[in-house]
């Protein structure tokens, strides 16, 4: 086992990204011990190929319930550190999206149990929550709205569709802890100027979360909304890749002048959902 004295590296239940971690801790030892080496570390874990913890930070390479194992031994992870060292693993090379969310949300219930008490820093975990659920976006923006004053059922029917009453809790809870929301000295919450950024292990899944509850929500308007309080349509068109990187470049343009529209507009009623969806229904040629 490796053994240094002292580490200025993240907490491991900070990360949602192994290959993160593993990039972290390679610098922090090799910080603290310039002999150490990929080299080295492949030997300490058991690995013949000294470059395999190269290939698997570059994501070249995958590992294994044997080799993720390995690493968290050779690293010095503690039982519990370990078994979320694993679950990154699992969360990171998932197949599909359902699989993802069900390592993901292993993850969330390790790092609620095991990050320490006093640690109460925003982390990807909370931007990842913000975004898995479609609501909390619907939230922070009726609160800008109508403004809000802890009438959680007022706010849980608000939302469309409605949400329960533990939800609008929740969601409140969570915006307040991002700083996106912040509660006035008389009661009222009301939205702050804060961005919302977040790392890209968040965004890659995160965003996909919220891509796809998008389009289930859209789906719920088709079926239960009538046309004038509703707007979809869509296309079907050929082009060329030029073409399709300046609808791209539109497309920003668009959602930049919509955003804007929605600031100067000093008295919002309604909260809508705007989505833009350009993708392929033909094979793409190789570059």
């Amino acid at each position: 086992m490796y053994i240094y004295d002292e580490t200025s590296m993240k907490n491991i239940y900070e990360y949602l990204d192994y290959r993160a971690y593993l990039n972290d801790f390679y610098k922090d030892r090799k910080a603290n011990d310039v002999r150490f080496s990929f080299q080295v570390w492949a030997d300490m874990a058991g690995f013949k190929a000294k470059d395999f913890i190269f290939r698997v930070m570059r994501g070249a390479s995958r590992l294994s319930v044997q080799s993720a194992n390995a690493l968290a031994k050779a690293m010095g992870l503690s039982s519990n550190e370990s078994a979320y060292f694993r679950e990154m693993v699992n969360y990171n090379q998932a197949k599909t999206f359902e699989e993802r969310e069900k390592h993901f949300a292993a993850l969330h219930r390790m790092h609620t149990r095991f990050k320490s008490k006093s640690d109460a820093s925003v982390i990807p975990h909370d931007y990842f929550e913000l975004y898995s659920e479609w609501y909390h976006a619907a939230t922070r923006s009726l609160i800008n709205s109508y403004g809000f004053t802890d009438d959680y059922a007022w706010l849980a029917k608000k939302v469309y569709p409605a949400i329960s009453v533990p939800k609008a809790r929740k969601s409140v809870a969570l915006l307040e802890k991002l700083g996106l929301i912040r509660k006035e000295v008389d009661g009222r919450y009301v939205v702050t100027d804060k961005d919302i950024t977040t790392g890209d292990e968040v965004q890659r899944g995160a965003l996909l979360c919220f891509y796809l509850n998008g389009m289930e929500l859209m789906k719920n308007s088709l079926e239960k909304l009538p046309m004038d309080v509703r707007n979809i349509s869509g296309l079907t068109v050929g082009v060329s890749q030029p073409a399709y990187e300046k609808i791209v470049e539109r497309i920003k343009i668009c959602r930049k002048e919509i955003a804007f529209l929605a600031r100067e507009d000093k008295v919002p009623d309604r909260v809508y959902q705007v989505n833009f969806h350009l993708f392929p229904l033909s094979d793409v040629p190789d570059k």
